[in-house]
């Protein structure tokens, strides 16, 4: 007689937010290539003129042009992006989110 293989010790399980962890560990591969580039990204005096002009110009559009303003609508999941970073404009880029969710027609 071959005797029983003792029986295995009980799992211990996962821990309770093991889900969170294994999102938080890969997160970082579905990150979209600008959006890294933009927390890291140092301004320089050139550039923090040209975003700040673009924005502004930007701006403007959804302001005044209901055109402007709807095809920005696109762009706003990226616009949010920029609002949250640290550039310069990010304030202004607030500012055209917010103006794009309270429009009102211009005279």
């Amino acid at each position: 007689d071959v005797p029983l293989p003792p029986a295995p010790p009980p799992h211990p399980g996962y821990a309770p937010n093991a889900a969170l962890h294994a999102i938080k560990r890969h997160a970082q591969e579905f990150i979209s290539p600008k959006e890294a580039e933009m927390k890291d990204e140092k301004e320089g005096p050139v550039t923090k003129s040209i975003r700040l002009t673009a924005s502004l110009i930007l701006r403007n559009l959804v302001i005044y042009s209901s055109i402007g303003r709807s095809r920005l609508r696109a762009y706003e999941s990226h616009l949010s992006t920029v609002a949250l970073s640290n550039v310069e404009s990010s304030r202004t880029v607030s500012q055209i989110l917010y103006d794009m969710a309270n429009a009102q027609e211009f005279p």
